[in-house]
């Protein structure tokens, strides 16, 4: 069991325990009432900061590299090593959507929420329609993978 603490100014103000492995990554959703996790385990968890509903859990067939909350908090996306990137429902977990980008290295949910930026070790990086599953478009040219890339506020450069 592990956990994921949060702090405030004083010390640690709430401990959210995990049933699964270690904690590697995290994400408030944009209200700040709920907190995405996920880790090496294939776990990935939705914590009520504020009601206190019981976490809801999603799993993934291995360890989950990075995760992403989208802008209205309706989603989630997350890519696990050996699988695709998944967005999932944040509500009742269900998976919508599965996007065939292997070896993703991170991603960006793009405002307000309609697009996926991925990339990776590979030379071009991916534009997703999140609503249908579809890639739109991708940048081909680089000579390595990009290691960081940014999306305008907006989404739309």
């Amino acid at each position: 069991m592990s956990a994921a603490t949060l702090w405030g100014p004083d010390g640690p103000r709430q401990e959210l325990q995990s049933r699964g492995g270690e904690v590697s990554g995290a994400q408030f959703f944009p209200m700040g009432d709920r907190l995405l996790t996920w880790g090496a385990d294939g776990s990935a968890v939705v914590w009520d900061l504020v009601g206190g509903a019981a976490p809801m859990e999603m799993r993934h067939a291995g360890a989950i590299v990075c995760g992403a909350v989208f802008p209205q908090g309706d989603r989630v996306a997350m890519r696990s090593e050996g699988s695709n990137v998944t967005i999932w429902d944040a509500a009742s977990g269900s998976v919508l959507h599965v996007l065939h980008a292997p070896f993703v290295w991170d991603l960006e949910v793009l405002h307000p929420g309609d697009r996926l930026l991925t990339w990776g070790p590979h030379t071009h990086t991916s534009v997703w329609d999140t609503r249908t599953g579809e890639e739109l478009c991708t940048f081909d040219g680089h000579v390595r993978g990009p290691h960081i890339v940014k999306a305008f506020p907006l989404g739309d450069r």
